[in-house]
């Protein structure tokens, strides 16, 4: 059976985006310092040069360290954001080669969007020139509506074709298919995706507003800080685009990254749960809980949201949340254990008692009576049985 990536609302994308961001800030940070540096370093250099030829040359080094130091950052953030789900760290060396393996692809991609997006451009203001022309000629004036309708146009196009880097990097596909691919991906998806893109746009703006009143370097941090934000979240919607339509699974994505997941997801969960029972032991709830959380997506992610490794994951954070007095919050998570291990296990299975067992106590101290007494009811009658 196929493992697969939960599907994402808007508010679950907006909260992933922002713990992978945190979660692997300092790695996600160098891969963008390293991408950035060239770029900014030759962009510096020509403003500061009064000599025509030199300018020209510095500027067309510019416009090399662009075409190819730009899609070679963004594959390599791509990679790094896509491992992170397998590995507890990011390897940076090891995302930057995956993408300079198929850098040649990423350039390609890039530059077929652009002259696609810029012929379709010409073509759409040429037409909407003349028929304003034509129609002006009769009378009648809609040359306040030509810009409008060029925008739309533009940001239908720019969501159309951008997926390609992901679909280059991960899928191998050529140049030519990556664009085609992304528009496949796109079809009949184009408003939520045009939604949360603008989100993230409007997010990564006020950073870049806010740090580039810096003077000298506020616009290149700006730079470094929200770009690999961005990738994040367009990369969360092309694995959702790629669930919607195909049953993305953590086992294709393996696969596409040449990661044996069999031997490393396992161990995401496992190491984090043992974190966590050190924290808790020596009664660092924040930090227990926050371990919890990531072995519990961990799992999920790779084994789906019913397996019985979830189920003690689930059953650990609602402990530990008991042990802080928050009933409230372990209720539903013992709820949900219990689903699982009935569906898993059948409804008379030992471990249905214990956390019939668990439940109860949970209940009593809530001050619910009657049903710590159901569940404790249950428990003794599954005992008898065995």
């Amino acid at each position: 059976m196929k493992k697969v990536f939960g599907p994402m609302n808007f508010k679950a994308h907006l909260r992933e985006t922002c713990e992978i961001y945190r979660k692997n800030f300092s790695s996600l940070i160098a891969i963008a310092a390293i991408g950035e540096a060239p770029i900014f370093l030759m962009g510096s250099i020509g403003g500061k040069i009064e000599s025509t030829d030199v300018s020209i040359a510095v500027g067309f080094l510019f416009l090399c360290c662009v075409i190819v130091a730009g899609p070679l950052m963004i594959g390599a953030l791509i990679h790094a954001v896509s491992e992170q789900f397998f590995w507890q760290t990011i390897n940076i060396g090891l995302s930057y080669y995956f993408a300079w393996k198929r850098l040649s692809t990423l350039i390609g991609s890039t530059i077929l969007v652009i002259l696609a997006f810029g012929g379709i451009a010409i073509i759409t203001l040429g037409l909407a020139v003349a028929i304003s022309f034509l129609l002006g000629s009769m009378g009648i004036n809609i040359g306040y509506i030509i810009p409008v309708i060029l925008m739309f146009l533009i940001f239908y196009f720019v969501i159309s074709g951008a997926f390609v880097w992901e679909v280059a990097l991960l899928e191998g596909l050529s140049s030519k298919a990556a664009v085609s691919r992304s528009y496949t991906l796109v079809r009949k998806n184009w408003w939520w995706i045009s939604g949360r893109m603008f989100v993230l746009g409007i997010i990564i703006s006020l950073v870049n507003a806010i740090l580039g009143r810096i003077p000298g370097i506020g616009e290149i941090i700006g730079s470094i800080l929200s770009t690999p934000f961005l990738v994040i979240g367009h990369i969360l919607i092309y694995y959702d685009l790629r669930l919607r339509k195909e049953g993305y699974s953590v086992e294709t994505l393996s696969e596409e990254l040449n990661i044996k997941s069999d031997l490393k997801i396992t161990k995401v969960w496992e190491d984090l749960s043992n974190e966590a029972s050190t924290f808790y032991e020596q009664g660092k709830f924040p930090e227990a809980d926050r371990r919890l959380q990531e072995a519990l997506k961990a799992a999920e992610f790779a084994l789906g949201p019913e397996h019985l490794e979830v189920s003690k994951i689930l059953r650990n954070l609602a402990g530990l949340f008991e042990a802080q007095g928050q009933y409230t919050e372990a209720e539903p998570l013992y709820k949900r254990v219990l689903n699982i291990r009935e569906k898993a296990l059948g409804p008379d299975h030992p471990d249905v008692a214990n956390i019939c067992e668990n439940m109860g106590k949970c209940y009593r101290n809530m001050g619910k009576k009657g049903e710590a007494e159901k569940l404790e009811a249950r428990a003794r009658q599954i005992r008898s049985k065995h």
